[in-house]
């Protein structure tokens, strides 16, 4: 039983590899079969078009060129065009013959027919097309180079609108608007004290530098009055001739009465700036504070960043946001 049961599993083992063997080599003789195929058709068209016999010809050449053969190569195909065109130039269908040269030349650029093959008009009619086909190659391709151009364009276009967006939100990210409020009571200060308050910083310099100038006048004018008004008495009191005491008396009151008319000035101009500070009194103003931006990311860190913007009270904040 044991040796029976061994024999009959060699047996099958063998017709296994039998049967693998025969579906192999079928395997590889079918793409012989099928290029023996589509070089008979072509050997038969090529025979009944010397014959003259176009219909027949033309029927082979069509098998090749069937959509559902599979085993011709890139040289027979563009053969059985090219017999198809001739073809179809010894038929007066110049239009079809025109478009068969085109769907070769466009499959194969470097295809070149055989003078001794063809007649001279069907020749003829393959050049025209080549020189065509090249002309609206080269016009397909300036066309390229002009879409390509315009798309490249709005790329730049594109691009610099959004790094011009993107340094607006930056702008917008560095500045905070505050609100200032005045006070009534500091717009009675003088040296232009309300018109800096009011914003108003070249009419506030001006009134700033004007009563300093005062000040520094009347100031200096004070000793010169006192060193006069000294010297006279002490002229006085050596018994000199009245002439120098009265010449020490003239400057003291010349020095008195520039004092005097600068003091005077000095408190005119610190009314009228006080006047001015209360007639134009800003009750509050803004004013942009500048801050500075998170650093940059690393390279190769990816960022997702968009601004933000949200009113309050006498104005609006702004800033960028996103994840780092």
């Amino acid at each position: 039983m044991v040796v029976g049961r061994r024999t009959g599993n060699r047996r099958h083992f063998w017709r296994r590899v039998a049967f693998g063997w025969a579906i192999g080599c079928a395997l590889l003789a079918a793409p012989r079969v099928v290029w023996a195929d589509v070089q008979a058709e072509l050997d038969k068209g090529r025979a009944a078009y010397v014959a003259k016999n176009l219909g027949e010809a033309e029927t082979h050449f069509r098998k090749v060129l069937d959509p559902q053969e599979t085993g011709r190569d890139s040289a027979q195909t563009s053969l059985a065009r090219m017999y198809l065109g001739a073809i179809a130039v010894a038929q007066r269908n110049r239009d079809a013959a025109a478009g068969l040269f085109e769907t070769l030349l466009l499959d194969d650029q470097l295809y070149e027919p055989d003078p001794l093959t063809f007649p001279t008009e069907v020749i003829n009619l393959f050049i025209d097309t080549r020189g065509q086909l090249r002309a609206k190659l080269n016009a397909a391709s300036a066309e390229r180079a002009r879409l390509d151009a315009e798309r490249k364009a709005r790329e730049d276009a594109d691009r610099k609108a959004r790094e011009a967006w993107l340094l607006r939100v930056q702008e917008l990210a560095t500045e905070e608007r505050i609100t200032v409020r005045s006070s009534r009571l500091f717009a009675l200060v003088p040296f232009g004290a309300g018109q800096f308050q009011n914003g108003q910083t070249g009419l506030g310099a001006i009134f700033l530098g004007v009563e300093s100038a005062l000040v520094l006048g009347t100031m200096i004018t004070l000793p010169l009055y006192l060193s006069a008004q000294s010297s006279k008495e002490d002229e006085l009191s050596r018994g000199d001739p009245d002439r120098i005491a009265q010449a020490y008396r003239d400057r003291a009151v010349t020095i008195r009465t520039a004092n005097l008319t600068m003091v005077g000035a000095l408190a005119f101009t610190g009314l009228v700036g006080i006047a001015q500070a209360q007639w134009s009194y800003v009750p509050e103003r803004f004013e942009m504070k500048r801050r500075s931006l998170p650093p940059a990311p690393a390279s190769g860190q990816k960022t997702a960043v968009s601004p933000w913007f949200f009113g309050v009270e006498g104005g609006a904040m702004g800033g960028l946001g996103g994840r780092f």
